[in-house]
């Protein structure tokens, strides 16, 4: 109890003196002790606000996601996310969002399009080639809902992510229509999308699906493992592909 008592005697003292750095430290130590889960909490919320005034906002959203849900601890993290986004280098950072780390694709006026950093497991892009369309596909349903659930966004990130409308032409190559436009969470990229960005995916690793149609109907187009779009495509129905879901995370 002694030490208990010392730990939190003196995480106030640093307290006091704004190191909250260290404070949250001897809170911590302190097991429990009186207020010191509280105390600690404040702490990091106060650190984020630090790193938030000095511009080291990867700090401060790391600090206020620490926080947990003292005050608007929340809001705050996603804030600092979003200057964190603002300042980003497109095609090379990457930024953490739920438990999923994005690569920043794009920073458009008050919108950023984010790729999932790493792919999901290979799965199928849909089981019947009758609805091979990005809009009745297995995949969609999936990453709105399943997928959307697991990434485990907290409620004001959750807020952040656009329903966006989703142009789904057809493949320009082989003339195969790509069904009616979608209004989506998460997606894929198109085939020009997906070309439009290739510099990312120089150094890309596995066969992954594509929104657009293949070169036959039943079929969906893919990236190869080094990066190259295949309008040609791949049947619907083989669980040989991965998949790298894409967002709009609004910047306002």
């Amino acid at each position: 109890m002694q030490s208990q008592q010392y730990q939190n005697h003196i995480g106030n003292v640093l307290y006091k003196v704004n190191v909250y750095q260290y404070a949250v430290k001897f809170y911590h130590h302190s097991d429990h002790y009186k207020n010191s889960d509280e105390q600690a909490l404040k702490c990091l919320y106060n650190m984020g606000l630090d790193y938030n005034e000095k511009g080291e906002y990867r700090k401060a959203r790391t600090a206020f996601k620490e926080a947990g849900d003292y005050k608007d601890s929340d809001s705050k993290k996603v804030e600092a996310l979003k200057e964190a986004i603002r300042i980003s280098k497109p095609g090379t950072s990457v930024i953490k969002i739920g438990k999923y780390t994005w690569k920043v694709l794009e920073v458009e006026d008050n919108k950023a399009l984010l790729l999932k950093n790493k792919v999901l497991p290979e799965m199928t892009f849909c089981s019947s080639v009758e609805n091979a369309s990005w809009e009745d596909s297995d995949l969609r349903k999936f990453l709105n809902n399943d997928f959307i659930d697991k990434a485990v966004f907290s409620p004001e990130e959750m807020k952040n992510i656009l329903k966006t409308p989703v142009s789904n032409g057809g493949n320009s190559v082989y003339g195969v229509a790509g069904g009616n436009d979608t209004s989506d969470y998460l997606f894929l990229l198109s085939n020009e999308e997906a070309r439009s960005y290739e510099s990312v995916f120089k150094k890309f690793k596995g066969r992954t699906w594509l929104r657009s149609p293949g070169g036959a109907p039943g079929s969906a187009s893919f990236l190869t493992d080094k990066g190259l779009v295949m309008d040609y495509g791949y049947a619907v129905t083989s669980d040989e592909f991965t998949a790298m879901p894409a967002m709009w995370f609004n910047l306002q």
